[in-house]
């Protein structure tokens, strides 16, 4: 029996704060490789969650020292599809999940900073937020929301060529309560978010974030949208309003570029504070624009 040191492990465990990097033994014993760890180590898998090898993600391995024997390292990696409802879900670091369909997602649910989540372009595939979607992200670990033949971020999910809009609405949140994302990136989507309708006027928050390539941007129902320091470009339309519901959305320190229509509604209001707009082929001239 051969022990490996310095290995380096990120576990995708769901847990409700954030996945914690473990430090494991790899047992050299023929062709198997064993896991030493777990939840009783305080890793903190899920409800009926297994730990193991599909489980981890290798980031960087190095054998200890004066080994008999060539060392063997490998990489492991665990994908998952949604396709369906479920319930406090953890979208992962550094994983990359398939939305096939529209997933309704109860409860509280986290998107963490590193996990890519890839839709198909039919069946409506989209998030449908029942709950709370909770961003633990950051400046340099976005979450990523993008088509799946986008094979440029994490892994790929099958071999076809990057052609037209995917997820059907990207995310859809409800009216009420109000809410907040932060460092999100939504690509090649029909629409990126869709507030649907509050009688109570909420006020959602979208902050650091980008929306590229999308039919488009923010489609809300009779609620206040306030966006800080975000980027829209290649949005065919930015804001879409409704008549019988109507809203306003404040953008401060947002830039938009090479789009089609700034807002398409008289019956969406637009605040704009230190917004810097480029290639802006109609700005939704007689709409509300201030």
């Amino acid at each position: 029996m051969q022990n490996f040191q310095h290995l380096r492990v990120i576990s995708p465990y769901r847990i409700l704060s954030r996945v914690e990097p473990i430090i494991a033994f790899w047992i050299h014993r023929e062709e198997s490789v064993e896991i030493i760890g777990g939840p009783e180590e305080g890793i903190g898998a899920g409800p009926n969650e297994e730990c193991g090898p599909a489980n981890l993600v290798v980031l960087n391995s190095e054998p200890e020292r004066n080994t008999p024997f060539r060392p063997r390292g490998f990489w492991v990696d665990w994908e998952g599809t949604l396709s369906s409802g479920t319930n406090d879900y953890v979208f992962a670091p550094n994983h990359t999940t398939y939305i096939s369909g529209q997933v309704n997602l109860s409860n509280t649910n986290y998107l963490m900073g590193g996990t890519v989540l890839k839709f198909a372009p039919t069946n409506n595939a989209g998030l449908s937020i029942l709950g709370q979607l909770v961003c633990q992200t950051g400046p340099y670990e976005m979450a990523v929301l993008t088509a799946r033949d986008d094979h440029s971020v994490g892994s790929p999910v099958g071999t076809n060529a990057l052609s037209g809009h995917y997820a059907e609405v990207a995310v859809q949140i409800p009216g009420y309560p109000s809410s907040e994302l932060s460092y999100v990136r939504i690509a090649h989507a029909k629409q990126a978010i869709h507030y649907s309708y509050s009688m109570y006027g909420t006020t959602h928050n979208v902050n650091h974030s980008q929306f590229v390539n999308c039919g488009v941007g923010f489609y809300p129902l009779n609620v206040t949208v306030l966006l800080r320091n975000c980027l829209l470009s290649r949005v065919r339309t930015n804001f879409f309003g409704s008549q019988y519901y109507p809203s306003s959305v404040r953008g401060e320190q947002l830039t938009v570029a090479e789009t089609t229509r700034l807002n398409d509604n008289s019956y969406l209001t637009l605040y704009l504070t230190n917004a810097l707009l480029a290639n802006v082929t109609n700005n939704g001239t007689g709409y509300p624009i201030s």
